[in-house]
């Protein structure tokens, strides 16, 4: 009878034992290749973007997780995703295929995307498409949004913007910040239908509340430039800022021409300098540069007149190019 007892509470120890062990293992995965579209991610993980995947540390965790846990399409779909980052194809369709199995909606949307690409497989825009509409169908916002993209450039497929649309606003009613953005584009530039700026701000005010910073830029530009709207510079910089906040290097660089113009602020070309400098160092091509415009129509270069050339009265204006522009907007030019 003690045998028994001391066999019970030796199993009951040891099984904690994995049962801990197995959960330490799923949480460094977790940590190191969710998604941040995951909504099946553990409360508490953040997720992470593909392009700050470390693969030297991801692929290992999520190995040892599967291993652990072999039968979790979660775990195979990190593990997916880790491989992909490190550029080992086919390993990654392999934990792909495994996740999108067991019914791994976001697995599926991967898979398709391997397949559109021809990643370590041939091309083949029939299965990739046919991928996504299954789950698309299935109720996955980035499904429904990715088909929107498909549509909306002709990629393995005619172009199509009512068709577009019709997805973007499948994945909108869902939640989809990302969506309601490319929705308010769409009106903007006048894709498929008459271009409508009150259409597109209801879809960037929509978007901006779900977090999305490239929509509250859009909305900035909005009031940067009048349209759809009275000129306000004060709530473009609002926007602006927002849209900086959130990591939008297109609103640095707007944000910096407001400084730099002394328009819903005052004049603080410091701060113009440092905003430019932000957008630049993010891989705004258009922030390099107004730096180098900066650099030539500098204040201190186009005081004065006196000196050269010109005739009859203060010389001639410089023409500095700055471009407030959106997400797919139009530029602008000032001169001083």
């Amino acid at each position: 009878m003690r045998y028994f007892l001391f066999a019970c509470i030796f199993w009951s120890v040891t099984s904690a034992s994995a049962q801990a062990q197995e959960s330490t293992l799923r949480t460094i995965c977790d940590e190191a290749a969710s998604s941040p579209l995951d909504d099946k991610r553990p409360r508490g993980i953040t997720g992470v973007a593909p392009d700050n995947i470390d693969p030297k540390v991801a692929i290992p965790a999520c190995e040892a997780a599967a291993k652990a846990t072999p039968n979790d399409p979660r775990i195979a779909f990190q593990l997916g995703r880790a491989y992909f980052e490190a550029k080992a194809y086919e390993s990654a369709r392999a934990q792909y295929e495994k996740a999108s199995k067991a019914g791994y909606g976001l697995a599926t949307v991967n898979l398709a995307s391997i397949y559109s690409m021809g990643l370590g497989v041939p091309v083949d825009q029939a299965r990739s498409l046919s991928l996504l509409r299954d789950v698309a169908n299935g109720g996955v916002a980035v499904a429904m949004y990715f088909l929107g993209d498909r549509y909306r450039s002709g990629d393995g497929v005619p172009r199509d913007f009512k068709e577009a649309r019709g997805w973007y606003e499948k994945a909108a009613s869902v939640g989809s910040g990302q969506a309601m953005f490319r929705l308010g584009v769409m009106h903007e530039k006048g894709e498929g239908a008459l271009q409508n700026y009150a259409a597109a701000r209801h879809w960037y005010e929509k978007a901006a509340t779900s977090g999305n910073a490239a929509a509250m830029t859009n909305l900035g530009v909005f009031y940067h430039k009048g349209e759809g709207v009275s000129k306000n510079y004060s709530e473009a910089r609002r926007w602006y800022e927002m849209g900086a906040a959130g990591g939008d290097a297109v609103a640095m660089n707007n944000l910096a021409i407001l400084y730099w113009e002394g328009k819903g602020v005052r004049k603080d070309y410091s701060e113009a300098r440092r905003l430019f400098e932000r957008s630049a160092a993010a891989g705004n091509k258009n922030a390099v540069e107004n730096l180098a415009n900066m650099t030539q129509s500098s204040p201190r270069r186009r005081q004065g007149g006196g000196g050269g050339g010109g005739g009859g009265g203060g010389g001639s204006k410089t023409c500095s190019r700055f471009y407030p522009y959106g997400q797919g907007g139009v530029s602008v030019e000032s001169c001083y």
